[in-house]
């Protein structure tokens, strides 16, 4: 049999792996998709309620006090002495000092009381949904100022940082929706939404949230690499079973059929009927279908070459037979010399011609004297 260098069992096999991975890979992307999905969208929505409560809590009354006083030259100049000398006394004890307006109502309170009330809002919330940090900042010309955070020392009021990079497409104290980046600390998502000042209508700042997405990126990872691993394992067991199925349903009786075939056409010694195919394939599919076509191709070759060598065998036994005839016929007629030796005026001559097939009309020679 005629070997050929990519057979029909190969390609089957590879198109069937190619479609096994297709099909595998969209499977893990939709179930990744999925399960990200769920688990971003319960944070996202629990972070968002959690920055909107805080942002809500007084309605930018004391917040908008807080900004005003920890920008002003005031307190920049009193921190700046405070970090040289390392004493955050001095940020304590000036707060205690610095009074404000209770919420516009006329009642004066310390900085200070005015910044535990708005921590321990803070504090609470933070507390009561489990995330990682709840803060209350304010952007200015690129720069972010840090305002409050219950978890930071006196030293982190009013310091200053760069804009977060992933950020920088919102403009000031805009509300940025529920993002995932990587910063210093690790994986976070982070919520920012505006503090506004119901009485002037300005955006006084914004609270920012943050969860830990460290564990939950690591979970996702894991969920992966088991979609993975399981596919992977589906995935072997698919080919196994496709390859058996291929080479039993396909590759066999294609592959039998070639064989009989050629051993058919190669047969130099004629055709007969114990050289028909002769396979056992019962399927009723394409490859039955092409089967049943050879065998009887196979049979009507048969039948003529048969009827071929009748015929060939039955012109052959009526030329011999033509031929003996006109020999005998032949034998007949007389010698080459005279017809009539005593008749010198004269010469009489005759021919014959044998038929060559029988039925033909006899052709007649008129007698020649000369």
């Amino acid at each position: 049999m005629k070997r050929f260098k990519s057979s029909i069992r190969r390609k089957m096999n590879l198109l069937m792996f190619c479609m096994i991975i297709l099909v595998s890979a969209g499977l893990i992307l939709i179930s990744y998709y999925v399960f990200c999905n769920a688990v971003d969208e319960r944070n996202y929505e629990m972070l968002q309620q959690v920055a909107e409560r805080a942002a809500e809590f007084d309605e930018g009354y004391m917040e908008t006090d807080l900004r005003d006083v920890l920008m002003s030259d005031e307190f920049m100049e009193l921190r700046d002495r405070a970090l040289a000398e390392n004493n955050p006394e001095l940020i304590k004890d000036w707060m205690d000092q610095k009074t404000v307006d209770y919420m516009g109502a006329g009642i004066d309170i310390s900085l200070s009381e005015e910044y535990e009330i708005l921590s321990q809002n803070l504090s609470e919330q933070k507390r009561n949904a489990e995330i990682t940090s709840l803060y209350l900042q304010y952007d200015k010309d690129g720069v972010t100022y840090n305002l409050l955070d219950p978890d930071e020392d006196l030293f982190w009021i009013g310091s200053t940082e760069p804009p977060i990079e992933e950020f920088e497409a919102y403009g000031n104290n805009d509300e940025i929706p529920p993002t995932i980046y990587r910063s210093q600390y690790g994986w976070l998502c982070t919520v920012c939404v505006p503090v506004t000042n119901e009485t002037t209508g300005e955006v006084v700042g914004y609270i920012g949230a943050d969860m830990d997405m460290t564990e939950i990126i690591h979970e996702r990872r894991e969920f992966f690499l088991q979609s993975l691993y399981f596919v992977i394992g589906l995935l072997v067991v698919a080919i196994l079973i496709s390859t058996i199925l291929t080479q039993r349903m396909v590759s066999k009786p294609i592959r039998q059929l070639a064989d009989a075939t050629e051993k058919f056409s190669g047969d130099e010694s004629g055709y007969s009927k114990d050289d028909i195919i002769s396979i056992d394939i019962r399927s009723k599919d394409e490859i039955g279908n092409l089967y049943h076509e050879i065998r009887s191709m196979q049979e009507r070759i048969v039948e003529y070459t048969d009827h071929l060598t009748t015929i060939t065998a039955e012109k052959e036994r009526n030329k011999t037979e033509l031929r003996t005839a006109a020999a005998i016929q032949e034998s007949m007629l007389p010698k080459a010399e005279k017809a009539l030796p005593d008749h010198e005026e004269f010469d009489l001559y005759a021919s014959m011609l044998s038929a060559k097939e029988v039925g033909v009309e006899p052709f007649v020679v008129p007698l020649r004297i000369s």
